[in-house]
């Protein structure tokens, strides 16, 4: 090979690698965000199979959306129904609404639930749940399906 065409070969060789360079994020902020966007990236049909009965996948569910939007979960605090709260910071707190909510710890966070309703209604807080979080209604109803 000429010196020219080598010269030449390994410019392109340069330009290629910093513009691959470019696409990957150097903010390692930026790289979890990017592996960790969303609940999709974390739940499988796999995981889901583990939890035995509703109330465990449910739990699930919500312990998924927590970590993946940790500074937004407390949003669920504002999700009500007519006789009370759903969402709460104790289980004390939603005892407080009605008499038989059976309140479960949402694993892994502050937040607690109640898992005495039925399951329609448990679809229903998952839908609203990730509407709060920001997903599209037709990712929300994606989510409200894992259950």
């Amino acid at each position: 090979m000429s010196p020219e065409i080598t010269t030449k070969t390994n410019r392109d060789n340069q330009e290629n690698l910093a513009s691959k360079d470019a696409a990957v994020p150097t903010d390692a902020k930026a790289v979890k965000e990017s592996k960790v966007g969303n609940i999709f990236d974390l739940v499988t049909p796999a995981d889901l199979q583990t939890e035995q009965n509703i109330v465990g996948r449910f739990l699930y569910l919500l312990s998924v959306l927590a970590r993946v939007h940790k500074k937004q979960f407390h949003k669920v605090l504002d999700i009500k129904g007519r006789n009370g709260l759903f969402f709460g910071n104790s289980a004390a707190e939603l005892n407080e609404t009605g008499t038989s909510t059976n309140p479960k710890q949402i694993p892994n966070t502050e937040f607690w639930v109640i898992t005495n309703s039925n399951t329609t209604r448990k679809k229903m807080m998952l839908t609203e749940t990730a509407i709060k979080l920001g997903y599209s209604a037709e990712d929300a109803e994606r989510i409200r399906d894992l259950l």
